[in-house]
């Protein structure tokens, strides 16, 4: 890239020279000395209709009256432009000296190959700064080099960029996911089994979200989706904790457990915490616990919660959520089931299906 931008500074700067009639001038004289510099456009980019760009740099000489500054175009295709350029209506076009009354003015003659700037003030030492104002008409999907010269020797090229030419639009299709597995509470593997174990009137029960042994079982809901508009949990339930003859008596809301008292439900409920934060797009937001709106659980975790039968919404969140198998628990869903038993519970062997399902909206 800066082989060819030098080579082509030079191959514009010349040509650009001898169509002006500037060869001998500025080239050809010992007396004149050249000086490359820094050309800044503003601003670099155009929609398809033009616009105003004012182009500017620095350099230190007298320059007199008569003084002129050439500038060339050439389009991505190596082509003049389709239309000549015009004088600035809001910009600086008249005065290449800024902020300089009476010094560095001129006036412009345009054309579609280059536009040529002629003092009809003189700039004296000290006033560095040239700036200079363009009109552009329509181009479209092209990036044009301007190249200026300056019967002072000076030369350096800037380039414009039409409807977008310098930008690229990268694009990707994102498909819809959504997974759900039932895993145990270390995230380790999936399961489908809960076991409270052989319980008696001594069982009770914690609230915490640890496996202590008998009196408890529970695992994890893990559910993986980029579904913005959504997603809940819910579950069903066959029937009580139940056998052939007998059904143990569900736990009341809120209520805590008891050794020696019949009571089945859950312990504890904490919800996921890699729910998408639509503000942010980061997964680190605490799902919602039941069907209850966001900041609102439908139980506090720490009490029973009867295992209801109808549908009952367990989570959800109005965004998606990421869950990756093994990392650790903060992504699943975990639901601690607990029981205790009195002295008349009929002896034997008792179970339920829980049946979840997960819905989301894309």
């Amino acid at each position: 890239m800066k082989k060819k931008r030098l080579f082509f500074r030079k191959a514009v700067a010349t040509a650009t020279a001898i169509a002006a009639g500037l060869a001998p001038l500025a080239f050809n004289l010992p007396t004149v000395k050249a000086a490359a510099v820094n050309v800044a456009a503003s601003p670099t980019e155009l929609t398809a209709s033009g616009g105003e760009v004012t182009f500017s740099y620095t350099v230190d000489q007298v320059e007199a009256t008569g003084a002129s500054y050439v500038f060339t175009y050439v389009d991505s295709e190596g082509t003049s432009l389709s239309q000549a350029p015009a004088d600035c209506t809001t910009g600086q076009s008249t005065d290449i000296v800024p902020g300089t009354a009476n010094e560095g003015a001129g006036s412009f003659s345009h054309g579609v190959g280059s536009s040529t700037f002629t003092l009809t003030e003189q700039i004296t030492a000290g006033a560095k700064q040239r700036s200079i104002c363009i009109d552009f008409g329509p181009e479209s999907s092209t990036s044009v080099s301007v190249a200026i010269t300056s019967s002072g020797g000076d030369f350096g090229a800037v380039l414009v960029h039409f409807d977008d030419n310098n930008d690229v639009t990268v694009t990707a299709n994102i498909a819809p996911t959504l997974s759900f597995n039932i895993r145990d509470l270390a995230d380790s593997a999936d399961v489908n089994t809960c076991d409270l174990g052989t319980v008696d009137t001594s069982t009770d029960p914690n609230q915490d979200t640890t496996d202590d042994g008998v009196g408890e079982c529970g695992y994890g809901l893990a559910v993986g989706t980029n579904a913005q508009g959504g997603f809940s949990v819910s579950y069903d339930i066959d029937a009580g904790l139940n056998n052939a003859s007998a059904t143990i008596n569900d736990a009341a809301e809120d209520d805590t457990s008891t050794a020696g008292t019949e009571d089945y439900g859950l312990v504890n409920i904490t919800a996921a915490q890699t729910g998408r934060d639509t503000a942010t797009g980061n997964y680190d937001q605490t799902i919602y616990t039941g069907t209850a709106a966001a900041g609102e659980d439908e139980d506090d975790s720490t009490d029973y919660t009867p295992v209801k039968s109808g549908g009952t919404t367990i989570f959800s969140w109005d965004d998606g959520i990421d869950y990756t198998a093994g990392t650790d628990a903060t992504d699943l869903s975990l639901l601690m089931h607990g029981i205790t038993v009195g002295s008349g519970t009929p002896a034997g062997s008792y179970d339920q299906v829980v049946t979840f399902t997960v819905t989301a909206t894309f």
